[in-house]
């Protein structure tokens, strides 16, 4: 899966809150998956980014309740995106136990290619 299109994560909480290409992931919640903060890109055709953080801020490795990329996105092809990224992590993790394979097709960003918006840019007030 090509992660290539897609904006990478910022490598802490307060650094994503003031990132317009992303939102707060509502998925997160039916997961369960701890108190993790996660966000999810925006406007981006094709799959999309989640992003977890953890409580003290840090961006979150996959094994340990971080994102992961998905096939199709979240906010344009909620249907899909269940049926085919959503509904599989949840077998394939919490069922299965076989996280490992998850993380290896669908890995979390390590925010290594990160780049801030700039400053000032136009970003439609979302936030």
């Amino acid at each position: 899966m090509s992660m290539e299109h897609l904006p990478a994560c910022p490598c802490n909480v307060n650094v994503s809150k003031s990132d317009g290409r992303f939102i707060m992931d509502i998925y997160n919640s039916l997961i369960g998956s701890g108190d993790a903060y996660c966000i999810r890109t925006i406007f981006v055709e094709g799959g999309d980014q989640q992003c977890c953080y953890g409580h003290t801020g840090e961006l979150l490795p996959y094994a340990k309740g971080g994102g992961s990329v998905s096939r199709f996105s979240a906010t344009h092809q909620p249907l899909l995106y269940m049926l085919r990224d959503f509904w599989p992590r949840i077998m394939c993790d919490q069922l299965a136990n076989k996280t490992s394979v998850t993380q290896q097709l669908r890995p979390t960003d390590d925010c290594s290619g990160y780049v801030p918006p700039m400053q000032g840019a136009w970003n439609c007030g979302f936030k």
